[in-house]
């Protein structure tokens, strides 16, 4: 009649420890992928920037063939949007990227939805130049 006692038990406590292990391994796994596609986003928004600052004119066809990569290296997130712009200051680059996790376990605990953006600016000339312009700027916009 003892033994009967000790097998009832495990079953208990493995009803109890497999889920709260499993979802503690589930979170930690969705937190190393999520990371991942961060450094990932952030990587290569900075070469992006880097080679659209270095480089004149950016068509859609190269922008699109930048998106693609990118979608491409990252493992469980979506680009949403992705974003470009030079003007005479500087080079100014965004993606933007949201995640599904779909596991019974992770909702209560991390959510099943995450969004994540990486932003990158680098200047296009030299700190004392870009202080002559922006007061140009606003001289002639100040309406003298």
């Amino acid at each position: 009649m003892n033994r009967y006692m000790w097998d009832g038990s495990y079953t208990v406590e493995a009803a109890f420890i497999v889920p709260v292990v499993l979802g503690i391994f589930y979170g930690w796994m969705f937190q190393l992928f999520y990371l991942h596609d961060q450094v990932v986003m952030d990587g290569m928004l900075q070469e992006i920037v880097v080679l659209r600052q270095e480089k004149k004119d950016c068509g859609q066809q190269e922008m699109d063939e930048w998106r693609e990569r990118l979608q491409e290296a990252l493992w469980i997130a979506r680009v949403d949007g992705f974003q470009l712009q030079k003007d005479s200051l500087c080079t100014k680059g965004k993606i933007s990227a949201s995640a599904v996790w779909k596991i019974p376990v992770m909702p209560p605990f991390l959510g099943s939805w995450f969004r994540s953006s990486a932003a990158e600016t680098i200047s296009s000339v030299q700190p004392e130049t870009a202080l002559r312009i922006k007061g140009r700027e606003e001289k002639q916009s100040g309406g003298d």
